[in-house]
Order: structure tokens, then sequence, then C-alpha cells
């Protein structure tokens, strides 16, 4: 038979004698001996096999593992708070402290290149010397090189407030571009831009027992009341009415005194949970 495929040249020929080479032995008449040397090549013929297989597998589960990494590399990091603040450290040795309600998130795989944040909600920053370090907002984006800083975004509301260091901050829709030095605040509300001050610190309030504002609308001062003591108010829209002030307390019911007494707004505690806040032409009884 292979005498006879010899003399056909043919690519089935040529695959079938590749195939059964193994199958030959040498010139003997010993039926034990032509046994043997069978079992031998088809013995050494499976495991040569097996070893390509386990070397194409090799390759293969190597490629596989690549791929993951390079997935997971490329993949963002997300960070997401509810009830509690997180420290975060980044790649660079930066830091972000996320509070409550908020999120972050960046690409450890575009980080030696770009250092960009996305945050929802608010943080403070302390940021290391390097490359530009961006952070992207709803409202706004930050642009810095080495500072700490301060962000609060919400649906209608923005503040930046810088500590150390300098902040760009811009926004392309409202032709904003506004440069902010250590104790200055940019603020947007009511769909305006403004440039304020305020008492400059170690960091946040929200980062310690304190709470200080400057210049926040009531609107987000209640919000902030609420971050910190899971807690609901409801109150008409205040976004018109701003309060700038420090309070050391613990006590809700005294932090509510600070703020509304002056302003000749009433509120009641109506549980351990909610609180009521009145409208502008109503009182409470």
């Amino acid at each position: 038979m292979r005498d006879r495929l010899l003399h056909q040249p043919n690519k089935v020929s040529e695959h079938l004698l590749a195939y059964t080479s193994f199958l030959s032995v040498k010139d003997t008449k010993n039926k034990r001996l032509i046994f043997v040397q069978l079992w031998f090549n088809i013995v050494e013929k499976k495991a040569s096999e097996i070893t390509a297989i386990i070397r194409r597998s090799l390759i293969a589960a190597s490629i596989l593992i690549m791929s993951i990494s390079i997935i997971h590399e490329n993949a963002p990091q997300c960070y997401e708070t509810s009830h509690s603040i997180q420290k975060i450290i980044l790649p660079d040795g930066s830091v972000i402290y996320l509070n409550k309600n908020s999120k972050a998130y960046y690409q450890p795989g575009e980080w030696g290149i770009k250092r960009t944040v996305k945050l929802q909600g608010e943080a403070f920053f302390e940021v290391e010397k390097g490359p530009d370090f961006e952070v992207e907002t709803a409202l706004a984006n930050i642009k810095v090189l080495g500072t700490s800083f301060h962000v609060h975004v919400s649906d209608t509301t923005y503040s930046l407030h810088c500590y150390t260091g300098k902040v760009c901050v811009h926004n392309n829709t409202n032709h904003f571009h506004q440069l902010v030095f250590p104790g200055e605040a940019a603020i947007f509300c009511n769909n305006g831009w403004h440039l304020t001050t305020f008492k400059l610190q170690n960091h946040p309030a929200w980062l310690s027992s304190t709470l200080e504002f400057s210049h926040e609308s009531l609107n987000n001062v209640f919000t902030t009341i609420e971050k910190r003591f899971g807690i609901s108010i409801m109150h008409p829209d205040y976004s018109d009415r701003y309060f700038t002030g420090t309070i050391s307390s613990n006590s809700l019911d005294s932090i509510m005194r600070v703020i509304c007494n002056p302003m000749n707004i009433k509120y009641k505690l109506l549980n351990k949970r909610e609180i009521e806040v009145e409208s502008h032409n109503s009182s409470i009884n």
C-alpha cells in the first residue's frame, strides 16, 4: 500500500503518508518483534502528540492570562461611598478623601500618562507633584500640578476650595476659566460663577466634627447636614439665601439653630430622621 501511495503524489496521499509513517518497522519475519516495534512507535507517536498539545495549551493559557491582565489593568478603578468617608491612595501617592454618598473613578492603565479622576459628589484631594492632575465633574473640570483642594458637586451647584498650591477650574459651557489660590473658592449657583474667600484650615470641616460654610446656599448647607447625620430635611428652595460660618457641635438641634435663627427661619424636628423647614411665607406650629 505504501509503495502504491508513493506513486500518487497528491495532498491526500501526503497527509496519509505522514500519518502512517510511524507504523513502518524494520524488515523482519519475527511477528513478536514486529508487534513490539509497532507498539513502541504508537506510544512514541502519542507521547509527541500529547507534548505538542500541552505546549499549545500552555501558550494559549499564557496568552489568556496576559489578555486578562491587560483588560484588568485598563478597567476603571471605581470607588463609591454611602454612609462613611473613604480614603483612596492613587498610584502616584496622591490621596482622595471621598465623602459620604459620593463616587470617584480613574483608569490605572493610563495613570502614568494621564492623571485624571472623575468625581460625583464631594471629595478632598491631596495631590503629589507630577504631570497635570485633572478632576472631571458634570459642571466643571479642575487642573492642578501639586496642591490640596476640596470639591463639592451637585446637580445644579458646584464649589471648589483651594487649600494649598493653586487650582485652575474651567467650564466650556459657561466660558468660565479661573485660577484659584489658597483661601479662595470658586462657586457656581443660580447659573452663575463667582469667586469668594474662606477661612483657611488644614482640611474641610467634614473630615472632622466641625461644619464650615463659605457663602454656601442653604440648599447645600441642608444637604451637608443630611449627609453628616443621615437624615432628611424637607425645605423649600433656598438657592437665593446663603450661609457663612463655622459650627463646632455634634448636636443636630444646635446646628439647625445656628443656621436658621439668624435668618428668621423656623424648623421642626419631626422625628430622629426627619426635619421640616418652613417655607418663605409660612410658619410651623
